[in-house]
């Protein structure tokens, strides 16, 4: 699916309207089954978090254990690739922070016609706060989540004690991010919180869990723009960044970029250990919206360069559907 293009920050206030409308698209319609796919393989359904997570990071891959189980008894999947934690529902993490849009027996098929229809959420019950809204395409073993852009707070009026929001506008668009040591990488998005909340602004290495701080500030206003210089021990690796909001009530939300950032070795020189396209949380494939960006200026010294890279991600992509299938109809036989 292709989300709308939005508003950064969407506010509900449910003493006005608890009901949102969330518009999305797909390119063609996408009906026809393989042999060894299940009956309601290639539909979507529509998921909301409480927390965001970093893009280096994937969601898991199956829902329900009932969805695993199916997908394993057809053959589709076996534990043995899947790995831990490859179910949402029995997630420590994203478990508790899920929850439904849309129920799973009430996906809808890829179809454009279906897609013009948007989906409505009714935030009636939830937690206030910020969430993260994210379309699931289940079409096992190859299901795919595709992020909804910005941040949607949801809050029963709006009053200067809301809870904390922000959401991360640059490097969304493409399949990577690269900056240069010794050049300012643009760090900019949307914030929302009561006065007296503090920005933190951090990186880390991918696979590490030390967050490092390289800027705070008072949050004012409702966006942020920070320039990153990466260190020097950051050449030539793989980053996460973050903005994390702390509010005089101790509630804290974090928000990242959708891509990992490539640190290149010198200004304006190729990336060789970033050079693999980061795909997005879609438990084990790439991110199929297909974007591709170019050359770029940040605005800032020319420090943020994207790479066009989406045809080879997406050709990757389509080797490993087809190696799958044909492996899975092998078995069969």
């Amino acid at each position: 699916m292709v989300w709308a293009e939005g508003s950064c920050l969407t506010i509900v206030e449910r003493q006005t309207d608890p009901r949102i409308h969330l518009e999305y698209g797909v390119d063609a319609d996408d009906t026809e089954l393989t042999i060894d796919e299940l009956p309601d393989s290639r539909t979507h359904q529509f998921l909301a978090f409480d927390r965001h997570w970093p893009g280096s990071e994937k969601l898991p891959r199956y829902l329900s254990e009932a969805d695993l189980q199916r997908a394993l008894d057809a053959e589709l999947d076996d534990l043995g690739e899947l790995g831990p934690d490859q179910v949402v529902d029995s997630h420590a993490i994203w478990g508790p922070a899920m929850t439904r849009i849309t129920a799973d027996e009430a996906r809808v098929p890829i179809t454009m016609a279906q897609a013009a229809m948007g989906v409505d959420w009714d935030t009636t019950g939830l937690e206030e706060g910020a969430y993260i809204v994210a379309g699931y395409t289940w079409e096992p073993p190859l299901n795919l989540w595709i992020p909804r852009e910005g941040v949607v707070l949801v809050v029963d009026t709006l009053a200067a004690d809301n809870p904390p929001a922000a959401a991360v506008t640059v490097a969304r668009e493409t399949l990577d991010a690269l900056a240069s040591v010794e050049e300012a990488f643009e760090f900019a998005g949307c914030v929302r919180a009561m006065e007296g909340s503090q920005a933190h602004y951090e990186w880390r290495l991918v696979g590490e869990d030390d967050w490092q701080e390289f800027a705070s500030a008072s949050v004012e206003g409702e966006s942020f723009s920070v320039d990153f210089f990466a260190p020097a021990e950051a050449a030539g690796e793989e980053l996460d960044l973050r903005i994390r909001i702390v509010d005089p009530m101790s509630r804290e939300f974090s928000a990242y970029p959708r891509r990992k950032i490539s640190v290149l070795a010198e200004p304006g020189s190729e990336s060789e250990s970033g050079g693999e396209a980061s795909g997005e949380e879609s438990g084990g494939s790439e991110d199929g919206d297909g974007e591709t960006g170019a050359t770029t200026d940040s605005g800032s010294g020319g420090a943020c360069r994207v790479t066009d890279r989406g045809a080879p991600a997406l050709a990757w992509l389509a080797l490993v559907c087809f190696w799958r299938r044909r492996r899975a109809r092998m078995r069969r036989v």
